[in-house]
């Protein structure tokens, strides 16, 4: 089964997955683990493009002191927030990704790929790479719990 997976983001301010960004409370390494948990579904189109290649999303995100002011001093950025127009539909859009605790503006850009199984940062071909770009390991399959139960069953006289 292939599925949509986030395979990198580029942040603003974060040249590497080590770095914490000011006035978020979360680092990278825990804003990456945020974003492994997403869920995405292809949009079927009408037209007929390479669906492999990448996607890129860019989305500006601008937290103004009246949002923070609303949250209680906090402004919880959802997967909702960071995820712009596209081919794609979120599974779970009110996924916690980020806390922010001062006003901001940090443009965001993921990029998104469609393959299959679980594929490791290392292994991921990514030509087009850029300097501040972080690449994630992604879990394209889009089963992610299975529940089963083993029943008895009866063949003539034996269980």
């Amino acid at each position: 089964l292939e599925a949509p997976a986030i395979i990198s983001i580029k942040i603003e301010g974060a040249p590497h997955e080590y770095t914490a960004i000011e006035g978020v409370i979360e680092d990278m390494t825990h804003i990456i683990l945020n974003l492994k948990g997403t869920l995405l579904r292809k949009i079927p189109l009408v037209e007929n493009k390479d669906t492999r290649a990448p996607t890129i999303i860019s989305q500006d995100l601008d937290v103004t002191q009246d949002m923070l002011d609303t949250g209680g001093g906090q402004f919880v950025v959802k997967f909702k927030h960071i995820m712009g127009e596209s081919n794609f539909e979120m599974i779970n859009p009110d996924h916690h990704i980020f806390t922010i605790t001062k006003p901001m503006r940090k443009r965001i850009d993921l990029k998104i790929a469609i393959g299959r199984g679980y594929v490791p940062s290392e292994r991921h071909e990514l030509p087009d790479k850029v300097v501040d770009e972080i690449v994630i390991d992604s879990a394209f399959s889009p089963v992610r719990l299975v529940n089963y139960f083993v029943e008895n069953t009866r063949v003539g006289q034996d269980t």
